[in-house]
């Protein structure tokens, strides 16, 4: 609009103050969005998602460790619970 304004020679003469209040409105909208938009809660958010890889990491490790055991219940539970975390993690990357 401001440059269909500016282009028009005929509004441009008749509204030359208004054009230059708009182009000022607009470089001071320009200047505001620059502004960060970040969340307050995206620091928080990074540090769970963090605190929850670890645990997940930590969990899948100890769960293929028990996978190994010479205690045939606690490595079939540890194929049950394999398992499970291929179906999870395929839920969530689907």
């Amino acid at each position: 609009m401001l440059a269909r304004a500016e282009a028009d020679a005929n509004v441009k003469s008749k509204l030359s103050a208004q054009i230059v209040s708009l182009k000022a409105a607009m470089e001071q909208k320009d200047e505001d969005l620059k502004i960060s938009q970040k969340s307050m809660l995206t620091d928080d958010i990074a540090t769970a998602d963090a605190e929850r890889d670890g645990l997940y990491s930590g969990y899948k490790k100890a769960v293929n460790g028990f996978k190994n055991l010479s205690v045939e219940n606690m490595a079939k539970a540890a194929k049950v619970l394999t398992q499970h975390i291929k179906e999870v993690l395929r839920r969530h990357l689907l």
